[in-house]
């Protein structure tokens, strides 16, 4: 499946940063009643999953800690939260300017007004992103946006974290919006998911706002830190040191500031850097710890790969079982990062389906619906989560439907729908009010539905998008509640 470990590790990078890129999504991100909203972050090997275990593992009488290689600042700002002094060490200016925004930085936030500002139009803007990135990572026009925000950033008179701010909301905003895997060390995209430029100027205001919530003061001094780890620790006094460094092996390493070339470039307009040549995803040259004659010397004294003609019998059928059982190894490992993502997906449902429950929840009962007590809204709410999505659709088309008839009449009138939802013999109400009498043929009902096992059939004269829906609905509604016994 992978000819070399690199492959296998720029799949599971490439698979991580999609699964992160998915839960940064709005849907996932916004919780009801959030004083301060979480923050989760799409920065490809962030241990936002593992802040939890970190916080408890770190010593009770830890008062300042040093997160030496902070990234996202994801594990600092959790440090931070708990009441604890620390210092983000960084050397990448996107991930330092992510530590200024929330690590050190526990005031200064963007208003509307300074947002609004950043992404208005701007005939001097710079055509940096235009020039050398036309038609990669972007959908048509964004690069335009980019352009504009970017200079907006110099034009507009933002300084210090507010400043800060405004670089990391657009670093990730360009991570997001670019569609595809959430990093730059490839040009590949997903159709569907880019940002049009629309979409992208409201991805980055979004980003302003919710990372300016993220700001607050915090119990202990905190402290951003750019350049080399190895340089600025011995510096540093605190009471614990949080490592997480870029992976490593001897045939390859994680470097960041390639996969994130673009948005770290854009922090400084790429000053000193040149684009390199023939380079299709435009990275300008970026160093490592092993190049030229080190990488030779690292090299030096490995055996070659053998001719598959020499090897004996033996070795060949070594050789097949050891690559059957990488396969075997892989393929479940595949298979664990796909249910990752169904998982995900599924929570994206539920929570959005429970936002417009929630939502046609209190639009029911602002038209008049009483559910008596907290425990029969619940009952409501979990059954509406059960519905199908032609069952739900249709419930809330004729919620909506019964909410503007209420309004539309004369406050004098006497509403036919006041009084005991409740239905004789105890059944359950309909979702628009108490059962009118009713004509004994309808347009929407079959005549010989009693016939046909009591399921109503819709009617071909029928054709508006309500009636649909509420045929629909209640065909989908009937087959839920009448189960194997219909």
């Amino acid at each position: 499946m992978f000819h070399t470990d690199a492959d296998k590790l720029l799949f599971l990078l490439e698979t991580e940063a999609e699964l992160s890129a998915f839960l940064a999504d709005d849907a996932l991100q916004a919780e009801a009643g959030e004083e301060r909203p979480r923050y989760i972050t799409n920065y490809i090997g962030s241990k936002q999953k593992l802040t939890d275990w970190i916080w408890k593992s770190t010593p009770d009488d830890v008062q300042t800690a040093v997160d030496a290689f902070s990234g996202s600042s994801v594990v600092a700002y959790m440090f931070k939260t708990h009441g604890l002094g620390v210092h983000a060490v960084d050397r990448l200016a996107y991930c330092h300017a992510i530590a200024r925004a929330i690590i050190e930085n526990d005031s200064a936030t963007l208003s509307d007004e300074e947002i609004q500002k950043l992404h208005a139009p701007n005939a001097k803007a710079k055509d940096f992103v235009r020039k050398h990135f036309k038609g990669v990572y972007f959908q048509a026009g964004v690069h335009a946006v980019i352009d504009t925000i970017r200079s907006n950033i110099d034009a507009t008179g933002i300084e210090g974290f507010k400043r800060d701010i405004a670089l990391f909301a657009l670093g990730k905003a360009c991570i997001t919006g670019k569609g595809g895997v959430g990093h730059f060390g490839t040009t590949k995209q997903q159709e569907g998911r880019a940002d049009n430029p629309e979409q992208f100027k409201e991805r980055f205001a979004a980003n302003c706002r919710r990372i300016s919530a993220l700001v607050f003061k915090g119990e202990r001094p905190c402290k951003a830190h750019h350049g080399d780890t190895r340089k600025i620790l011995p510096g540093l006094k605190a009471d614990a040191a949080y490592f997480d460094p870029p992976y490593a092996t001897q045939f390859s390493q994680t470097n960041y500031e390639r996969a994130y070339h673009f948005v770290e470039g854009l922090m400084t307009w790429r000053e000193g850097k040149e684009i390199q040549a023939g380079s299709q995803t435009r990275q300008y040259e970026i160093p490592t710890e092993v190049t030229g004659d080190e990488t030779k010397k690292k090299t030096q004294g490995q055996d070659e790969a053998p001719d598959p003609a020499e090897l004996s019998d033996a070795e060949k059928v070594k050789r097949i079982k050891k690559q059957q059982a990488d396969i075997e190894r892989l393929t479940k490992e595949n298979e664990s990062l796909k249910q990752k993502l169904d998982e995900a997906e599924a929570a994206r449902k539920a929570m959005v389906r429970k936002a417009r429950a929630e939502k046609l929840l209190a639009a029911w009962q602002e038209a008049g619906r009483e559910f008596g007590d907290e425990a029969g809204r619940t009952a409501e709410l979990e059954r509406l989560m059960k519905l199908s999505d032609q069952g739900f659709d249709a419930t809330e088309a004729a919620v909506q439907a019964f909410a503007a008839g209420k309004k539309k009449k004369p406050d004098d009138e006497e509403d036919p729908a006041d009084g005991d939802d409740e239905e004789e013999d105890g059944k359950k109400p309909l979702p628009f009010g108490p059962k009118e009498k009713r004509p004994k043929k309808q347009a929407g009902m079959n005549a010989d539905a009693g016939r046909s096992g009591g399921m109503p059939s819709p009617s071909p004269d029928r054709k508006g998008s309500l009636a649909e829906k509420l045929t629909a609905g209640f065909m989908a509604a009937w087959k839920d509640r009448a189960g194997n016994d219909a």
